[in-house]
Protein backbone atom coordinates (compact mmCIF):
# COMPACT_ATOMS: atom_id res chain seq x y z
CA UNK A 1 0.00 0.00 0.00
CA UNK A 2 2.92 2.45 0.86
CA UNK A 3 4.08 1.91 -2.81
CA UNK A 4 0.71 2.70 -4.12
CA UNK A 5 0.89 6.03 -2.15
CA UNK A 6 4.56 6.95 -3.62
CA UNK A 7 3.83 6.45 -6.85
CA UNK A 8 0.86 8.49 -6.91
CA UNK A 9 2.29 11.23 -5.31
CA UNK A 10 5.22 10.73 -7.08
CA UNK A 11 3.36 11.14 -10.12
CA UNK A 12 1.28 14.06 -8.74
CA UNK A 13 4.43 16.03 -8.21
CA UNK A 14 5.63 15.19 -12.07
CA UNK A 15 2.58 16.75 -13.35
CA UNK A 16 2.30 19.51 -11.19
CA UNK A 17 6.17 20.67 -12.34
CA UNK A 18 5.06 19.94 -15.48
CA UNK A 19 2.25 22.36 -15.22
CA UNK A 20 4.26 24.90 -13.22
CA UNK A 21 7.24 24.92 -15.64
CA UNK A 22 6.48 23.90 -19.03
CA UNK A 23 3.02 24.43 -19.98
CA UNK A 24 1.91 27.35 -21.70
CA UNK A 25 -1.22 27.84 -22.96
CA UNK A 26 -2.83 27.95 -26.25
CA UNK A 27 -2.91 31.59 -28.22
CA UNK A 28 -5.61 29.54 -30.00
CA UNK A 29 -7.89 28.83 -26.80
CA UNK A 30 -10.89 31.82 -26.57
CA UNK A 31 -11.09 34.08 -24.29
CA UNK A 32 -14.51 34.81 -23.00
CA UNK A 33 -15.09 38.14 -21.32
CA UNK A 34 -16.97 38.87 -18.26
CA UNK A 35 -20.14 38.94 -19.95
CA UNK A 36 -19.72 35.60 -21.64
CA UNK A 37 -18.99 36.95 -24.98
CA UNK A 38 -16.18 35.56 -27.19
CA UNK A 39 -14.15 38.41 -27.68
CA UNK A 40 -12.81 39.10 -31.03
CA UNK A 41 -9.13 38.48 -32.15
CA UNK A 42 -7.55 41.07 -34.08
CA UNK A 43 -6.13 39.66 -37.03
CA UNK A 44 -3.21 41.06 -39.12
CA UNK A 45 -1.83 40.70 -42.71
CA UNK A 46 1.44 38.88 -42.04
CA UNK A 47 3.18 40.83 -44.47
CA UNK A 48 2.77 44.05 -42.30
CA UNK A 49 3.69 41.89 -38.98
CA UNK A 50 6.70 41.07 -41.17
CA UNK A 51 7.97 44.66 -41.63
CA UNK A 52 11.01 45.22 -39.19
CA UNK A 53 10.33 48.23 -36.98
CA UNK A 54 11.73 48.86 -33.73
CA UNK A 55 9.09 49.05 -31.23
CA UNK A 56 11.44 51.79 -29.60
CA UNK A 57 10.41 55.35 -29.97
CA UNK A 58 14.21 56.60 -30.01
CA UNK A 59 16.31 54.16 -30.36
CA UNK A 60 19.84 55.75 -29.34
CA UNK A 61 18.06 56.07 -25.58
CA UNK A 62 16.46 53.07 -25.31
CA UNK A 63 15.31 52.06 -21.84
CA UNK A 64 17.48 54.81 -20.51
CA UNK A 65 14.95 57.63 -21.61
CA UNK A 66 12.66 56.72 -18.37
CA UNK A 67 12.49 58.81 -15.80
CA UNK A 68 13.90 57.72 -12.33
CA UNK A 69 10.51 57.38 -10.69
CA UNK A 70 9.16 55.46 -13.42
CA UNK A 71 11.76 53.62 -13.93
CA UNK A 72 11.87 52.37 -9.92
CA UNK A 73 8.39 51.98 -9.85
CA UNK A 74 9.09 49.03 -12.61
CA UNK A 75 12.00 47.83 -10.93
CA UNK A 76 9.68 47.49 -7.37
CA UNK A 77 6.89 45.67 -9.75
CA UNK A 78 9.13 43.53 -11.38
CA UNK A 79 11.10 42.52 -7.67
CA UNK A 80 8.21 39.53 -7.67
CA UNK A 81 9.73 37.95 -10.64
CA UNK A 82 12.02 34.83 -10.24
CA UNK A 83 16.32 35.36 -10.50
CA UNK A 84 16.13 34.01 -13.74
CA UNK A 85 13.51 36.36 -15.15
CA UNK A 86 15.24 39.16 -13.63
CA UNK A 87 17.96 38.21 -15.82
CA UNK A 88 15.85 38.28 -18.98
CA UNK A 89 14.74 42.00 -17.96
CA UNK A 90 18.50 42.95 -17.42
CA UNK A 91 18.84 41.62 -21.08
CA UNK A 92 15.90 44.18 -22.45
CA UNK A 93 17.48 46.86 -20.66
CA UNK A 94 20.85 46.47 -22.16
CA UNK A 95 19.57 45.43 -26.13
CA UNK A 96 17.19 47.15 -28.35
CA UNK A 97 16.74 43.88 -29.72
CA UNK A 98 12.68 43.62 -31.10
CA UNK A 99 12.66 40.00 -30.52
CA UNK A 100 14.02 40.57 -26.63
CA UNK A 101 11.16 42.98 -26.20
CA UNK A 102 8.95 40.21 -27.68
CA UNK A 103 10.51 37.86 -25.06
CA UNK A 104 9.69 40.08 -22.17
CA UNK A 105 6.54 40.87 -22.54
CA UNK A 106 5.69 37.55 -23.18
CA UNK A 107 7.58 36.71 -20.15
CA UNK A 108 5.91 39.09 -17.88
CA UNK A 109 2.31 38.78 -19.53
CA UNK A 110 2.93 35.18 -18.18
CA UNK A 111 4.07 35.85 -14.56
CA UNK A 112 2.71 38.09 -13.46
CA UNK A 113 -1.07 39.59 -12.02
CA UNK A 114 -2.89 41.76 -14.83
CA UNK A 115 -2.27 44.56 -12.53
CA UNK A 116 1.17 44.45 -12.58
CA UNK A 117 1.56 44.03 -16.23
CA UNK A 118 -0.86 47.01 -17.08
CA UNK A 119 1.11 49.01 -14.71
CA UNK A 120 4.26 47.68 -16.31
CA UNK A 121 2.86 48.05 -19.77
CA UNK A 122 2.07 51.87 -18.91
CA UNK A 123 5.56 52.85 -17.54
CA UNK A 124 7.22 51.26 -20.44
CA UNK A 125 4.48 52.54 -22.88
CA UNK A 126 6.29 55.88 -22.98
CA UNK A 127 9.43 54.31 -24.58
CA UNK A 128 7.84 51.58 -26.25
CA UNK A 129 5.14 51.04 -28.70
CA UNK A 130 3.29 48.61 -26.87
CA UNK A 131 0.12 48.24 -29.27
CA UNK A 132 2.23 46.97 -31.73
CA UNK A 133 3.92 44.11 -29.20
CA UNK A 134 -0.02 43.31 -28.27
CA UNK A 135 -1.19 42.56 -31.62
CA UNK A 136 2.04 40.42 -32.03
CA UNK A 137 1.33 38.84 -29.13
CA UNK A 138 -2.60 38.05 -29.54
CA UNK A 139 -1.62 36.81 -33.04
CA UNK A 140 1.13 34.78 -32.08
CA UNK A 141 3.98 36.44 -34.19
CA UNK A 142 6.58 36.27 -32.16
Amino acid sequence: MKKIYFLLIFFTIIANMYLIFGWTPSINDIAVNSYGNINDIKSIDKEEISEEVSFYFNPDEGIEALEESDFEEVNTTLKRLSTSDLSKWSELKNDKNNDKVMEFFKLIKKRMTSDDYEKIKSVIGKIIDVDRVEVQLENNYV
